[in-house]
């Protein structure tokens, strides 16, 4: 990612344009970002199913839509996926370009985000559409962008798209198996309404996914209260070596390949440790930084790169946390980004430290 970026990162399309191109097509691919969060299955799953709707109200036979994830599941997403028909690419391989009429892309338009699926996307980037509300991306991705950067999560737009594909006038009267990963993606990126990007958009979309029969308890105990005991020592081994840096306003918190196997937890257990660096009244900006090792040859011990989680909190002196990450071909939210640096932690740890200035 570069700063041009931003420059290009334009909105083509409006929820109901997005509608009725979608309609036509009878095989719908559905991506996101590699290790999906709450907003990334949330979105996906609704389009599915708003698709999937569409079809059988239209007297279409079959599945029209199929979700493709990429990298390890969060805990909840078995039971948020239900009955739904998803693919993975540790079980089934790659999608098929062949296979399908049109792709959608939901909650990124990073090309790093998406390696894994880049040469699907690259063949079919006639019949492709970004749906995002990050601050940047990469236009020649899709021809077709709803971009919708003030909003909290994805599942906000998404919530329209869905609206406009059924032909209903409020997210009030969504099916309530399309408005649940609707709300779960709403609340994961809001951190259950806690974090500065909350709006009054985001709260009044809440309450209309209420009222469609969203059980706010339970959506909240599948989500925040199923942590395996690995990932708390984890967090724990991260925290006692937490550093402070930039007189005590960045707190880096390394978690290494050896922290991993030392507890026996696993990539997917490092989401939300930010959050109490955060709570350290000088620090501004949180990063966490994890060994990752993409390559089944050379040693188990040896990293090919290091993914950081960046967060800043909100106020005059906020710190833009996704201009940090795009010198790093990273990107995001001025809050909440990501990027990674090739090599090992300590490698990292210092490049980051001269970026910071």
């Amino acid at each position: 990612m570069t700063p041009d970026d931003r420059a290009t990162w334009t909105a083509t399309s409006d929820a109901h344009q997005l509608a009725d191109w979608l309609a036509p097509f009878a095989r719908v691919l559905l991506l996101t970002h590699a290790k999906p969060d709450g907003d990334a299955i949330g979105s996906t799953l609704a389009l599915a199913r708003a698709l999937d709707g569409r079809a059988k109200r239209d007297g279409a036979p079959g599945h029209t839509a199929t979700p493709w994830y990429d990298g390890p599941m969060p805990t909840f997403a078995d039971k948020l996926v239900g009955p739904t028909r998803i693919k993975t690419t540790d079980k089934d391989g790659l999608p098929d370009p062949t296979s399908f009429d049109a792709v959608v892309v939901c909650d990124t338009g990073s090309w790093s985000q998406v390696e894994t699926f880049a040469p699907t996307l690259r063949a079919m980037t006639d019949n492709a559409a970004i749906i995002d509300h990050h601050l940047q991306g990469a236009e020649d991705m899709a021809p077709r962008r709803l971009l919708a950067i003030t909003a909290a999560a994805v599942c906000q737009p998404i919530a329209d798209v869905c609206g406009a594909l059924l032909g209903l006038d409020s997210p009030r009267q969504l099916p309530v198996d399309i408005a649940t990963p609707i709300y779960m993606g709403l609340a994961t990126d809001t951190g259950w309404f806690r974090h500065a990007n909350v709006s009054p958009d985001a709260f009044r979309l809440a309450a209309d996914l209420l009222e469609a029969g969203v059980d706010h308890a339970a959506l909240y105990a599948l989500s925040e209260q199923q942590d395996r005991a690995a990932r708390a020592k984890l967090l724990g081994r991260a925290l006692s070596n937490m550093e402070l840096v930039h007189d005590n306003t960045v707190a880096l918190l390394p978690v290494t390949l050896a922290d991993f196997h030392a507890v026996g937890a696993g990539p997917g257990d490092t989401g939300g440790f930010t959050d109490p660096a955060l709570a350290i009244a000088t620090v501004k900006v949180a990063i966490t930084l994890v060994e990752v090792r993409l390559s089944s040859d050379g040693p188990h011990d040896v990293p090919t790169h290091v993914k950081l989680s960046l967060r800043s909190k909100a106020g005059p002196d906020m710190v833009d946390v996704a201009e940090l990450a795009s010198k790093f071909g990273g990107g995001g939210h001025a809050q909440a980004a990501g990027a990674r640096i090739e090599g090992t932690l300590d490698q990292a740890r210092a490049k980051l430290i001269d970026a910071l200035g």
